[in-house]
């Protein structure tokens, strides 16, 4: 499939803008405007669209400028439209277990004081596992996936909100609700041995001696016999008088 298709993508933003954008992990703010960024990265996670930058998506708002509205950091539909009821988090009755993926750096810290927001006003939570671990791979490449015990959590009065049918809102949640994967423990970095100083004259270096050919090693050897041998022969004269 050619990659330049303006018209194929205006279609598919306004499936993930107008329809489904928790089918895509994404939550739109107050007035339906999903961050630009965060669109971005939805698109490109398809099949076949991974090719998609801004000036694709700005391409597509010249040729069709009343389909959509942008603000300096995000995009929605035509504000003309009402924000269709899907679209609009509402007070629901959560399922017993949601998910969400968490960043590796932050993960330890969450199963101790607990899951806050972070990029949106509140906590995104996924009905599926997949859709978790698709969110959490926009902010770490391997999230670790976090069970959520919702049913739980809401029968103790926290307040969840519905987004379409695959995302779940929440102002936050004790640790006492999350279930994840033994932390990861670390291993200490090896500590370095200072290495001492040996002093050296002015002009002095040292020698390798696996670099001096065998047979120039061979000679030395002899060399030192040689001179060995020698020495012993001179006490043995000193001995009998003969010096």
């Amino acid at each position: 499939m050619a990659r330049h298709r303006p018209k194929q993508l205006a279609k598919l933003l306004e499936y993930i803008l107008g329809r489904r954008p928790d089918e895509f992990g994404l939550v739109p703010d107050s007035d339906g405007f999903v961050p630009l960024k965060e669109l971005l990265q939805s698109v490109g996670e398809e099949e076949g669209w991974s090719y998609v930058r801004l000036a694709d998506i700005r391409e597509v708002l010249m040729i069709d400028p009343k389909r959509f509205e942008t603000a300096p950091e995000g995009i929605r539909m035509n504000p003309g439209r009402a924000l269709p009821p899907s679209l609009k988090p509402q007070p629901a009755v959560p399922p017993e277990i949601l998910y969400y993926g968490a960043r590796q750096k932050a993960y330890p810290h969450m199963l101790n004081r607990g899951l806050s927001p972070t990029r949106h006003p509140l906590v995104v939570l996924a009905t599926t596992e997949q859709l978790a671990l698709r969110i959490g791979r926009r902010r770490d490449p391997k999230p670790f996936l976090v069970k959520v015990h919702a049913a739980r959590a809401h029968q103790d009065g926290i307040a969840f909100l519905r987004l379409g049918e695959l995302l779940y809102l929440v102002e936050s949640l004790a640790a006492t609700y999350l279930e994840g994967p033994p932390i990861p423990s670390e291993k200490p970095a090896p500590r370095k041995t200072p290495q001492k100083e040996t002093y050296r004259p002015a002009g002095a270096f040292e020698i390798d001696l696996q670099s001096i050919p065998r047979r120039i090693r061979q000679e030395k050897e002899r060399r030192v016999q040689a001179w060995k041998k020698e020495a012993r022969r001179y006490r043995r004269m000193r001995e009998k008088g003969r010096y």
